[in-house]
């Protein structure tokens, strides 16, 4: 949880410096008039039919200490001394000062309300080393919670419950606002950020690896043992892989170059669910290919899936899979395997891992 939140301080306390360096050419760009700039915009008035918690809410600003962040030279470069009378000093401050309001709602995996969820804000009221601020709160009885009353150009966002797993495909985003809003985003009370968890459901004790291999550019097959992610004799293996990839042609960076993933008397069958942790039934491939000739429109020396994999002996598994078809090419395999015959995928704290 420490890590975690000390990468969002981090991303916030990036995005924040860019925006400062964004600031002063917008100011030199546009020449606002000093009257326009001495004062920062006015909060919005609390809008009718939002839930309760707003009214718990609103005072952001006070009712939390804002977290200490001690950036390093490289994140936060020294900006030139201006007093508080200075035009110049009074104009970025009007155009950061945007009114931040934040609308969003906690799902589960089956999209039912999640209560209780605990939400944090981070955001930069003053762009200066100590202008950070922070706020936590809860999700109410429709998942809903609410952020009004702060000022900023950007908010980090990060939502979780004890008994979940977090989405991290939708780790502490920044939403920016004012002058650095973007057309993806604007906060609206009916229309809520949605955030996802997943309820943690029955773990198993599973086999969990990960390795990197150097397969042949000729196509040689290269067979692994998925139990123990050793590499495997022909024939004695579980899982195969072959590329063959052409030498790119003087001048040029793009080749021919095709993956085949095999399993015997198996099969695999490709996912992109955040939390692969129930394989499917039914599905199965014997193979997979990755096809990518030189003249493809999106073409890649790198292919990265998700993918469950079912054993002649009826073990299952998955795998997430990266190969690069580049120099020496070579592959990346992150692998959690049930060695009871059960599809259930979801690691516990007694899974076995070598890495």
């Amino acid at each position: 949880m420490r890590n975690s939140t000390s990468r969002m301080k981090k991303r916030i306390w990036i995005t924040a410096v860019v925006l400062i360096v964004l600031s002063c050419g917008l100011l030199l760009w546009n020449r606002m008039p000093e009257s326009q700039a001495t004062k920062g915009p006015q909060s919005t008035a609390n809008e009718p039919g939002t839930p309760d918690l707003e009214k718990k809410n609103l005072a952001a600003g006070h009712t939390a200490d804002p977290v200490q962040i001690s950036p390093t030279n490289e994140l936060f470069p020294k900006i030139p001394s201006l007093e508080q009378s200075n035009a110049a000093y009074q104009k970025i401050i009007a155009n950061w000062q945007a009114p931040i309001e934040f609308y969003g709602k906690v799902i589960d995996e089956n999209s039912n309300a999640v209560v209780g969820a605990n939400v944090s804000f981070y955001w930069f009221e003053q762009p200066t080393e100590n202008g950070n601020k922070s706020f936590t709160t809860q999700s109410d009885a429709e998942g809903l919670f609410l952020l009004k009353g702060a000022r900023g150009p950007t908010l980090a966002v990060s939502v979780s419950k004890e008994g979940y797993y977090s989405s991290k495909e939708r780790e502490h985003p920044v939403f920016r606002y004012g002058s650095f809003a973007g057309d993806d985003f604007s906060p609206d009370p009916r229309n809520p950020v949605v955030f996802h968890l997943k309820k943690k459901g029955t773990s198993e004790s599973l086999v969990k690896w990960k390795r990197n291999y150097r397969i042949s550019r000729d196509g040689t097959p290269f067979q692994i043992n998925l139990s123990t992610g050793e590499p495997a004799k022909a024939g004695m293996g579980d899982f195969t892989i072959q590329c063959p990839t052409e030498n790119p042609k003087e001048g040029e960076q793009r080749y021919n170059w095709h993956c085949r993933l095999a399993i015997l008397n198996g099969g695999m069958v490709r996912t992109d669910e955040e939390f692969p942790f129930s394989a499917p039934e039914t599905g199965y491939t014997p193979t997979i290919d990755i096809d990518m000739p030189a003249d493809a429109k999106e073409w890649s020396d790198e292919a990265r899936f998700k993918f469950y994999y079912h054993l002649a002996d009826g073990r299952y598994g998955r795998i997430s899979f990266s190969m690069i078809a580049h120099g020496q090419n070579f592959c990346l395999i992150d692998c959690v395997q049930n060695p009871s015959g059960s599809r259930n995928l979801e690691l516990n704290e007694n899974s076995h891992s070598d890495f």
